[in-house]
């Protein structure tokens, strides 16, 4: 079972074969761009969180993989436990090219071990200053003289220098190395295509670690013949970077702009594609086995709450996971399922009228009423069949089975006094007989017991 988003299968040859958030288009159109790229380039695929980012990064790569390109993936969250990001980098580039490179390769692997080589020398003088001064003896600052002190920092500050000028020697050679391997993989291809390094997660990462991690994109990866693709939430990045330079000391998206050449902001899923996405992938349709008629209710009722109730991304997955983790309690019926999850968007949305109607502190008329006020007048009968089973749960699950036939006996009568809206009523009449045949626990405390059960259990 799953509670949390869990990723789609990606098969090798058919990589957007799941994609159900329709974004195979997009794929081509930044292929396209890519392709007529020769010189250094650096591309933000730019999108919240929590909107499939990295599925797309994955999907792509693949459809990269089987269009002749060479890629790297690095993921930045699960390696910023190393102090410095080339070690990761030279690591990466190792596993997924380098490793895999036939004999047609060796010119292009000589190049990188030696840039690897020149790395490791490039590491070894970005030792910290403090750590040097311990090195020359200055172990304690509070036992040393001030004169001991002033001769290892001048002798440190005469070190610096050096290793400065060698640091700086070094950095241009890893960088005509680098070139070289790059260069080497280009022409592996006819026409040449560049090599894709794609950074994942960097917007998850520590503060520090990404100002370190661009800093050496810049400096050492800004070579002709690579793109570099940072999936990233930008406004996310953002609040990274003013924790290291503060709030208002700095234009954060000016300097991002020094490392990122083109923004591409991934389009948004549709609220109905995203919705059936989550709940595919959180196996929520396994409940309706031989239940097809449910099935396709709540399929169709779940992406109308959402888009009625205008929910976040965000929350669409908080209420679905909730939703996942209710199949650990007993609820009855799958009608009671339809049910819970008509009220877990209502309380996502307006937490005060949930609880009011929960409590019976308000009517179930207040509820279909607020319910209308968000609904888009249309005129597809689609979207009013669903409106009015969502209207139809909320009157059910509020109503004794008194009530309720008398709920269906009153909108009987009314579709024969008046014809002329007998179509709206009995519209709305077909779910709630619906309701009454399959009638089991779907009673408001009954419901509301269950999700306050599970009121403990949110996603970050």
């Amino acid at each position: 079972m799953y509670i949390k988003n869990a990723g789609i299968e990606i098969p090798d040859d058919d990589p957007f074969k799941n994609d159900a958030l329709e974004r195979f288009e997009n794929a081509r159109t930044l292929t396209d761009l890519i392709r007529t790229i020769t010189q250094p380039f650096v591309l933000s695929i730019t999108s919240p969180w929590g909107t499939g980012k990295t599925t797309f990064i994955l999907m792509w790569e693949k459809y990269l993989k089987n269009n002749a390109y060479e890629y790297v993936h690095f993921n930045a969250w699960e390696n910023q436990s190393e102090q410095d990001p080339l070690i990761s980098f030279m690591a990466e580039i190792n596993q997924d090219i380098v490793k895999g490179l036939g004999d047609k390769g060796a010119k292009a692997r000589a190049f990188f071990e030696q840039a690897r080589r020149v790395g490791g020398v490039i590491l070894r003088r970005s030792i910290p200053a403090i750590a040097k001064l311990a090195t020359h003896g200055v172990l304690d600052l509070d036992k040393v003289s001030e004169d001991v002190l002033a001769t290892a920092v001048s002798k440190l500050a005469n070190d610096e220098v050096e290793q400065y000028q060698s640091r700086s020697k070094s950095m241009a050679q890893f960088k005509k190395h680098l070139e070289g391997f790059v260069r080497e993989l280009n022409s592996l291809s006819d026409p040449p295509k560049p090599v894709v390094f794609f950074i994942d997660e960097l917007d998850r990462c520590k503060p520090m670690y990404v100002i370190d991690l661009l800093e050496r994109l810049h400096h050492l990866f800004n070579i002709p013949g690579m793109v570099v693709v940072l999936a990233l939430d930008k406004d996310q990045l953002s609040h990274s970077v003013r924790s290291i330079y503060g709030q208002n000391a700095m234009d954060t998206d000016g300097y991002l702009r020094r490392f990122i050449d083109l923004d591409y902001r991934l389009p948004i899923p549709s609220a109905h594609n995203y919705c059936r996405y989550l709940c595919t992938a959180l196996g929520l349709d396994d409940l309706f086995q031989r239940r097809n008629r449910l099935r396709q209710e709540f399929f169709a009722l779940a992406p109308r709450l959402v888009e009625v109730f205008g929910l976040s991304l965000r929350t669409q997955e908080q209420c679905l996971s909730q939703l996942s983790i209710s199949r650990l309690t007993r609820w009855g019926g799958i009608e009671n399922f339809l049910c819970l999850t008509a009220l877990v968007f209502l309380k996502a949305v307006n937490e005060s009228l949930y609880y009011e109607f929960v409590q019976r502190k308000t009517s179930r008329d207040s509820v279909v009423r607020f319910y209308e006020s968000k609904a888009v007048t249309t005129k597809e009968p689609e979207a009013d069949h669903v409106d009015n089973t969502i209207k139809a749960l909320f009157i059910a699950m509020s109503s004794t089975d008194a009530e309720l036939n008398e709920e269906i006996l009153r909108r009987r009568q009314a579709s024969a006094d008046d014809p002329g809206g007998m179509r709206r009523e009995m519209s709305l009449m077909r779910p709630l007989e619906l309701l009454q045949q399959a009638r089991a626990n779907n009673s408001l405390d009954y419901l509301a017991s269950k999700l306050e059960l599970l009121e403990p259990f949110t996603t970050p």
